[in-house]
């Protein structure tokens, strides 16, 4: 004989509903994801057309562009800094010693 469903009567202030409680626990069978991973397998599931997969292609490639000029900028600032640095602090004592070495022979 099939299992009678069990039902639970709800009375709110507002409506009165009948509930079918579940037959067996469908906890055991869920999973929780963080947000992260939850958007992860959204992401692969989507098939992406020829033309967006070139269209992101080419956006990662901007990028990566963009950053390796801004990195080389920064580089070119920072020698520019030492070497003025260079310039003003003189020589540093192991230089002078040596230079006066090389004066006195």
């Amino acid at each position: 004989a099939p299992k009678k469903k069990e039902i639970v009567k709800v009375v709110t202030k507002d409506l009165i509903r009948n509930l079918v409680v579940a037959s067996e626990d469908p906890s055991g069978r869920s999973i929780i994801l963080d947000r992260n991973e939850f958007m992860r397998i959204r992401q692969a599931a989507q098939v992406l057309t020829k033309e967006q997969k070139l269209a992101f292609d080419e956006r990662i490639k901007e990028m990566q562009d963009a950053e390796k000029e801004e990195s080389l900028r920064r580089r070119d600032e920072m020698k520019e800094m030492d070497r003025g640095r260079q310039q003003q602090e003189g020589l540093t004592d192991l230089e002078q010693e040596a230079a006066e070495r090389g004066q006195h022979l």
